[in-house]
């Protein structure tokens, strides 16, 4: 049985994972990432993820993310990436900060999303009030037009499939509320009036969705300001992210029965990441290893190099590692 947590995180996500130190270099990204930017993990890793990024977004995302780095709670961003083969895709980037037990930031973790389809259909739809109903219809997320009173005047293929409903007159005529999960309405509802205030595209915003035949999933949507026939609206995309939010799930969990049953190893037992950062050790490996006074748990050690806990390490073995 394959126990590394990398390998773990590369089969179950359907999603780009990467991992950060304190001071916001990468050391570690998945699979995923390589198949979304184009880029090997080695050219992602240290500062190399600035590279792909837009010529035109560096310097916002940058900035961004020297913010982010002093930040303890779940930022995200939205830019621009352009792969070796000068491809032009936009993703979606969401981080955390780790903590150690002391409240102090140890590194990050986030994921980014190829949003490249989600972008295109928001762009086509802003840049003319004729929308092309090809490219609404047979767009992968669900397309929602509501008037400024939230009465849903247009709803495309895929957002009546996310609706369980079988044609536009189940779902035209009804207020969007209706198919908003209740603990949810509130922050919805501010969210809108958000919305029509600043007459600005709001950010994504997960939420649950129910359909008419009742089954609830977890929606995300972006909601841009429109003019539906002459008059203000709202222009809401939909995806549904259920699979997406039940397979982080699973790779949380996977992650933390990995830790317990290394921490547990009657033998010493330690993983690193490529920079021999520490990504999980036993309780054999602390008392065999940590000569300090300081008693301390695995936990401790986690995201901290291996080379600045033990600098007596000799140089034959950091070129064995």
């Amino acid at each position: 049985m394959n126990l590394d947590p990398l390998s773990i995180i590369d089969k179950v996500s359907p999603i780009a994972i990467f991992k950060a130190d304190e001071h916001g270099r990468c050391t570690y990204v998945n699979q995923k990432w390589c198949e979304i930017s184009g880029y090997k993990i080695e050219q992602t890793l240290g500062e190399g993820w600035i590279n792909a990024i837009h010529p035109e977004d560096k310097e916002s995302t940058t900035n961004w993310w020297k913010k982010n780095i002093k930040n303890k709670g779940v930022s995200h961003s939205e830019y621009r990436i352009v792969t070796p083969k000068n491809e032009v895709k936009w993703i979606v980037v969401r981080v955390t900060a780790e903590t150690s037990p002391d409240k102090k930031i140890t590194g990050f973790v986030g994921s980014a999303t190829d949003i490249t389809e989600r972008k295109n259909t928001e762009n086509a739809l802003r840049e003319s009030e004729q929308m092309n109903r090809s490219l609404v219809e047979n767009s992968p997320n669900g397309i929602v037009i509501q008037q400024l009173d939230t009465t849903i005047v247009f709803i495309n293929k895929k957002g009546l499939e996310l609706l369980e409903a079988d044609d536009e007159g189940q779902i035209i005529g009804r207020a969007t509320r209706e198919f908003i999960v209740e603990k949810d309405l509130a922050g919805i509802g501010e969210r809108f009036k958000e919305i029509i205030s600043t007459g600005k595209r709001g950010e994504p915003y997960e939420f649950g969705i129910k359909g008419i035949h009742g089954t609830v999933f977890i929606g995300e949507s972006i909601a841009v300001p429109f003019q539906w026939r002459g008059k203000p609206a709202v222009l809401l995309v939909i995806r549904d992210i259920t699979l997406y939010r039940e397979n982080l799930e699973k790779l949380k969990n996977s992650e933390k029965q990995l830790r317990q049953f290394v921490e547990d190893a009657p033998v010493a037992v330690a993983m690193f990441d490529h920079s021999m950062n520490y990504i999980s050790c036993s309780n054999r490996w602390i008392k065999d290893w940590w000569k300090k006074e300081e008693q301390v748990k695995p936990q401790f050690l986690i995201g901290k190099n291996h080379y600045t806990l033990f600098p007596d390490v000799g140089e034959y073995w950091k070129k064995v590692h």
